[in-house]
């Protein structure tokens, strides 16, 4: 922002040597003009046009020359006058004369309403001036919409000297145009003269002051910037290449910013604005070079990556012959190979990608063939699981029916193909209840083949075979029935599974107890055979 010239305070004498000038060419232009007239009809009309067009000049009527217009033509009514032309020319005489008294007396209200608003707004900057501190500290800080690396050292000092300055900046805008205000203002000589010494005492503790920030401002911000470019970027040609452009670019547009916003004197801001545009002319041309240098380099680049696709290319068509050892080192030394070929960094990359991707494809394709091997050979065990739980279900349903030496023939089988599968603790619960059950046909079928065809009398000895058999059987429905609570008391089992342990516990139970009154039952038994054999 360039500076405010403070404008020299206008003396009283100054002002009246103006007035006396303006009044002599007045009246020499004037009494030239009414000198040329030959009769005094004329010239009272000359006079009497020339009253009026003093009066009808806009906002500011020549009052002094409608005066003396007015004093000559009174003088020229004395002159000898024809009656007819002297009575019309005293009729517009005395309207023009009462024309000009009411003009004069609007415009002396006016210029009294301009002068107390005058007198206030210099009664109110003095008044302020009083309480400059408190003032200060109600200006904001200026806040610098950019970051720049030239600046940020003294960004404090920066934001203090033009914070006082964006306030002193207000007043000498106000005091210049109060004294603009004050001398196209129509008043008294007198009153302009107070009112001029007034705002000079007022300039007199604004525009030092002033003068004085902005010479700092402007010292401060030429040193920086000179020290930022041309000590560090460019004092020779090979610093410009220190950062990068559009680096350099931002910073010129930013300092360039700073110029506006900061006030400094019109010297420093012409000189900054010629050394940043100097920088940017610089930058622009080692733009210039450098794209004709980058163009002849892509040139370059496009032979090169041309080879590279083919040497990539053939790696890929021999990807599917290679196994995962040599796919690798393949790999490798295409990469190595790839360093060694001059190309820009993103090319590579993508040469790079290239390979890895169709390496990926290769090995998604192998990864889809064993996942598919996988599920065929979990599907072919399932079925082969659902007809070994199949034949068990018929097992159990002809075990009734059949002998116990071939219904332990086929038992034995079962349980040999059910051995060679590798099956879950899960899965091995699909087949826990029908292998219950076919242990209970095959106790049953022992137990009858104990105790004999039905009527015969049991002997001693095959009570005790049959004790000792349900003593078994009851000792495996206990450990079942101990399997089944710990893992009902365990966590994760959802619902579901909760509901089928607990059915299977209370199978278990009522098993359990039926096994009780049997051995209890035998007990019996064995024990009244014993006291009949002692006796």
């Amino acid at each position: 922002m360039q500076d405010i010239d403070q404008m020299t305070p206008v003396g009283e004498i100054v002002l009246e040597n103006v007035t006396v000038e303006k009044k002599e060419i007045l009246n020499m232009d004037f009494l030239e003009k009414i000198q040329g007239f030959p009769s005094n009809e004329e010239k009272v009309h000359f006079c009497l046009d020339y009253m009026r067009d003093s009066l009808s000049q806009g906002e500011k009527p020549d009052f002094r020359g409608f005066w003396d217009a007015r004093h000559h033509c009174l003088i020229l009514f004395k002159e000898h006058l024809s009656p007819m032309m002297r009575a019309q020319f005293w009729s517009e005489f005395v309207e023009l004369s009462e024309e000009g008294r009411r003009l004069k007396e609007v415009l002396d209200e006016q210029s009294q309403f301009a002068i107390t608003q005058i007198d206030l707004a210099i009664s109110s900057m003095e008044g302020d001036l009083l309480h400059y501190e408190d003032l200060l500290g109600q200006v904001l800080w200026v806040e610098l919409p950019f970051q720049s690396e030239t600046i940020k050292a003294h960004e404090k000092e920066y934001q203090v000297f033009q914070r006082e300055l964006t306030l002193l900046n207000s007043w000498a805008v106000r005091i210049n145009s109060l004294r603009k205000e004050v001398m196209k203002t129509g008043m008294r000589i007198r009153e302009k003269n107070k009112f001029l010494k007034r705002l000079s005492l007022v300039g007199d503790q604004v525009f030092p002051k002033r003068k004085e920030l902005i010479l700092n401002v402007s010292v401060l911000f030429e040193s920086d910037v000179r020290t930022f470019f041309y000590d560090k970027y460019f004092q020779n040609e090979n610093d410009i290449e220190k950062a990068p452009m559009y680096v350099l670019r931002d910073e010129i547009k930013c300092l360039q910013e700073m110029t506006k916003i900061l006030t400094l004197s019109t010297q420093c801001f012409t000189d900054m604005r010629l050394c940043l545009s100097e920088c940017w002319d610089k930058v622009k041309e080692f733009e210039k070079e450098y794209k004709k240098v980058v163009a002849e380099k892509r040139q370059v680049y496009k032979q090169n990556i041309d080879q590279a696709e083919e040497k990539v290319k053939e790696f890929i068509e021999s990807i599917p012959s290679l196994s995962r050892d040599d796919l690798l080192q393949k790999r490798e030394e295409l990469h190595f190979s790839l360093r060694s070929i001059e190309m820009r960094r993103e090319d590579v990359r993508y040469l790079k990608e290239k390979i890895d991707n169709a390496i990926d494809t290769v090995v998604e394709v192998s990864h889809q063939e064993k996942e598919k091997k996988v599920k065929d050979a979990s599907q072919s065990k399932k079925e082969k699981v659902e007809a070994l739980k199949k034949k068990l279900a018929l097992l159990v349903e002809e075990g009734k029916k059949v002998e116990l030496t071939e219904l332990v023939t086929s038992w034995q089988k079962w349980t040999a193909e059910f051995k060679e599968f590798s099956l879950s603790s899960w899965e091995e619960k699909g087949f826990e209840q029908l292998i219950k059950s076919m242990k209970d046909i095959l106790a049953d079928k022992k137990e009858k083949a104990i105790v004999g065809s039905t009527g015969e009398k049991i002997s001693l000895e095959q009570l005790r075979k049959l004790y000792v058999q349900k003593k078994e059987n009851r000792q495996e429905i206990k450990e079942q029935l101990e399997n089944y609570r710990r893992v009902l008391g365990g966590s994760g089992l959802d619902f579901e599974k909760a509901m089928m342990y607990r059915e299977l516990i209370d199978a278990e139970k009522s098993k359990l107890e039926k096994a009780n009154v049997a051995i209890s039952e035998i007990e019996d038994q064995i024990s009244s055979l014993e006291e009949t054999s002692s006796n």
